[in-house]
Order: structure tokens, then C-alpha cells, then sequence
């Protein structure tokens, strides 16, 4: 089990005010038709030595309000690198992309040292307003093996990948990885996995 990071710390406290904004806004979500929430890595890309491949990261709402998002992606360094160079330092490695843009509170983390969740990110808008679906982040990895980039990457388990919504509650959710495995996100601060179940992704 790793410590508790500054990011695990800051997801607690908006999460509190995500939830004190909901009430006072009356946000409900609408009472139509919905599907968990959902994230999907595209890491089904060959790979050959020392030559970049694009990893994008696809979000899809499910019908829910969805206005936080949290996970940490598990880079195995014997077959993918990660180059965390800010160049023209605003925060975001310049091997990271937002295709939707940079929502409100948008903090990025990369510790190397730990080993089941290098890479940290959250994205939240405490107004209320749904973040976009789409491809809402991209990274830029580089193998070095012949392989497939899913081979060297997963979500980790702690923290779990975590959805919230206008009213600040925890909205089950999934998070998978082509060529990888499907994982059931249980909320967004417990890390609970006993609930999960995990299937093959094609």
C-alpha cells in the first residue's frame, strides 16, 4: 500500500466542496437513462524501440454529471518511459496533451518512485459544469521493447480510477485499457477493490 499523496489529499478536499457547491446549486442529475461513466486508454498500439507512440484517453459520461475525475496510470519502466520535461513551463509535461482543453482544476503528478501509480491526474470543474466527453488526455510514451503498449501500462488499483458527481457523491464507474484489463472504479476516495471484477478488454 503506498502513502497518502498530495494528490489523494487535494481529491478529498474537493470532493467536500464539490459537494457543498451541489447543495447550495440544487444540482440533481437527470432522470433519464444512464451507464456507468467511463474512461478507456487506447493502448493497443505496436511498438518498436526508442520510437514516441501516442497513448489517448477516451471519456464517456454515461448520461451522468460528471464534474470529477481521478486516476493513476502504473507504467512498467522495463518496456514504456515516461518524459515528464516541461520545456515551457506551464505545469503540463510537454509530452501530455488535453484535446478538450484544460478544465478548471486540472493537477498532474509524476513520481517514478512509486511504483504502482507513477502517473497521477485529476480533473474537476467545481461550477457544476459537466466536463467534455472525448478524447481528454493524450500521453506521449516511449517503449523499449517490440510489443504493444498495453503490454507496459494499467490503471492502478490504489487509487482506484473515480468519478463524482454535481452533487459531489461518488458515481461508479469503469476504467479499461485496450489489450488490457477492465476494471470496476468503486468511488472516488475509498480504493476499495473487493468489489471489483476484471475482464479481458479486446
Amino acid at each position: 500500500m503506498k502513502q497518502q499523496s498530495t494528490l489523494t489529499s487535494v481529491c478529498q478536499g474537493l470532493v467536500a466542496l464539490i459537494l457543498t457547491v451541489g447543495l447550495i446549486g440544487g444540482f440533481a442529475e437527470p432522470a433519464t437513462a444512464q451507464s456507468p461513466p467511463a474512461l478507456i486508454l487506447d493502448a493497443s498500439m505496436p511498438t518498436q524501440p526508442s520510437v514516441p507512440v501516442a497513448a489517448p484517453m477516451g471519456f464517456a459520461n454515461g448520461g451522468h454529471t460528471i464534474t470529477a475525475i481521478a486516476f493513476s496510470l502504473d507504467l512498467d519502466p522495463s518496456g514504456l518511459a515516461f518524459d515528464p520535461t516541461d520545456s515551457d513551463m506551464d505545469g503540463l509535461p510537454d509530452s501530455v496533451s488535453l484535446p478538450e482543453g484544460e478544465p478548471p482544476v486540472f493537477v498532474f503528478d509524476y513520481d517514478p518512485a512509486d511504483t504502482d501509480g507513477e502517473i497521477d491526474v485529476l480533473m474537476a470543474d467545481l461550477s457544476g459544469t459537466p466536463l467534455p466527453e472525448g478524447v481528454i488526455i493524450e500521453f506521449e510514451l516511449t517503449p523499449s521493447q517490440n510489443g504493444v503498449v498495453a503490454a507496459w501500462i494499467d490503471f492502478s488499483g490504489d487509487p482506484a480510477p473515480s468519478f463524482s458527481n454535481d452533487m459531489g457523491e461518488d458515481v461508479e464507474g469503469t476504467a479499461s485499457v485496450l489489450g488490457g484489463e477492465l476494471i470496476f472504479a468503486d468511488g472516488f476516495e475509498s480504493g476499495d477493490t473487493s468489489a471489483w471484477s476484471a475482464t479481458t478488454a479486446p
